[in-house]
């Protein structure tokens, strides 16, 4: 079942140490991502860390809202580096959640691993399409045009990497549920 939109402080409060834990992800994966000439490298390298937090925030919130919840503000800090990075983080969240809302939300394991593929994946197709189509140069980030032929190949790295930080924040989740610090009703 679906949980409704009231948030409590709580719930926003561990939204923003999802958020923070999925920033501290971007700090140590994006310098090495710079240097890599690979498209959908930003994602590749970003996902199984904060895929981590990511899972733990719906397996905790599981309420309508929670992936943008967390990573609103994700893309709002990571935005005054560059707008571009906004529009790439945000609008896959809301991909996301409109999805995720026709399926009941992120009340199991299943449709926690479907929200962070569908959000990886999204973000590989943004970044992918931003360079394509010239948005990222009217930002000032000077990458070369890519080919789109391989959108295919980073898009299926993409999905292999959101799938181990789903994985890795499903183990986390387990601990904390073992160990009595995570009830996720």
């Amino acid at each position: 079942m679906v949980k409704t939109f009231s948030w409590q402080l709580k719930d926003y409060v561990f939204a923003a140490f999802m958020a923070m834990g999925i920033l501290l992800a971007a700090v140590v994966t994006q310098p090495i991502a710079q240097i890599i000439p690979i498209p959908g490298i930003r994602t590749i390298l970003w996902a199984p860390l904060a895929g981590i937090f990511l899972t733990l925030g719906m397996a905790r919130l599981q309420r309508p809202g929670t992936v943008f919840l967390i990573l609103g503000p994700v893309g709002l800090i990571l935005g005054l580096i560059n707008p571009i990075i906004t529009l790439v983080l945000l609008v896959p969240a809301l991909v996301t959640e409109l999805v995720m809302a026709l399926v009941a939300g992120y009340g199991s394991r299943t449709r926690r691993f479907w929200g962070n593929l569908i959000y990886f994946e999204a973000t590989v197709l943004g970044g992918v399409l931003g360079t394509v189509t010239g948005l990222t140069a009217a930002f000032g980030i000077n990458v070369p045009v890519l080919n789109p032929w391989l959108l295919l190949p980073a898009g299926s790295v993409a999905g292999l990497v959101a799938g181990l930080g789903w994985w890795l924040g499903e183990r986390v989740v387990a601990q904390l549920q073992k160990a009595g610090k995570l009830d996720i009703g």
